[in-house]
């Protein structure tokens, strides 16, 4: 079996990696699995000159680094970096992988269900995977269309991103930037009648759409963002829920945002098909296997 495990560093050096020092912590628990690991560095600073010290540093040798300094919308970095000839995994750079994880992942890859999602817990509760918008305690095999999740930890196996590829010419839908890249996923899953997912392992992840202090403590780059998010989901998907979701957002932010703004995003939204940062031009330096 052979697995492709993505992680996107965002401000952050690689032995800064929550992700990438748990992950290697339990690398060898991945029993009778090829695994490469891939980090993309999505900037703002160059990891070049730390590269050779880490991989020279660690037993592990398999790994593919890469960089972009522009902050490259998730929907291409996921994208790029997906292995269509085996399964991938997609991490953030701050999940502690656990060896529970790795093992529940061992026991899915066994089998013949298509995607894995881990329960994710934030602020002591378990928050995905949700079926019909509910947060359950799930475990094992789940037979349901209306699923969603968020994409740390997700493994989605090759037959199922062939299908997407199919369908959608790519499986992240390329118009979303940050957030609503997880969500459009599982639409497009449920447009193909998508119904094998697995559920197993817990992870710990520091959701941005969750605060302990309430709204009014989420930054405002967050808020702007997860504007754009409703917007492109209602004006693509038209999802009755998007745009729920669209109307009570504007209702809990209506103090921070202005009806200016609010106009601004739906029209640059359909001007450019997509986020505006979808459309701008980066360049990507493979660091390592060196292409020097």
């Amino acid at each position: 079996m052979k697995l492709n495990i993505v992680i996107v560093l965002y401000n952050k050096a690689i032995c800064q990696s929550k992700t990438v020092n748990s992950l290697l912590d339990n690398i060898d628990s991945f029993f009778d699995t090829e695994i490469t690991v891939c980090i993309w560095n999505n900037g703002p600073s160059s990891i070049r000159d730390e590269v050779a010290a880490f991989i020279d540093s660690q037993t592990f040798k398999n790994f593919v680094v890469c960089e972009n300094l522009s902050n490259s919308p998730l929907s291409f970095v996921y994208n790029s970096m997906l292995n269509e000839d085996c399964a991938n995994i997609y991490f953030d750079d701050d999940t502690f992988v656990t060896q529970e994880y790795v093992l529940s992942v061992n026991d899915f890859m066994k089998g013949d269900r298509e995607v894995f999602l881990p329960s994710i817990v934030s602020l002591n509760q378990r928050r995905y995977p949700k079926v019909n918008k509910v947060a359950g305690d799930f475990n094992g095999e789940l037979s349901e269309l209306s699923v969603v999740s968020i994409l740390s930890g997700l493994l989605i196996k090759e037959d199922t991103i062939r299908r997407l590829k199919c369908k959608f010419g790519d499986v992240f839908d390329h118009r979303f930037n940050i957030y609503g890249v997880d969500t459009t996923l599982f639409y497009r899953l449920k447009s193909i009648n998508f119904d094998r997912y697995y559920v197993g392992g817990i992870l710990e992840h520091d959701l941005s759409g969750v605060s302990a202090g309430g709204a009014q403590y989420i930054s405002m780059f967050r808020v702007r963002e997860r504007l754009w998010d409703f917007t492109l989901q209602t004006i693509f998907y038209r999802k009755l829920g998007a745009l729920l979701g669209l109307i009570q957002f504007l209702k809990t932010y209506k103090s921070r945002l202005t009806i200016s703004f609010v106009f601004e995003v739906f029209v640059k939204a359909l001007f450019y098909m997509g986020h505006p940062n979808t459309k701008k031009k980066s360049t990507t330096h493979t660091l390592f296997p060196y292409n020097e």
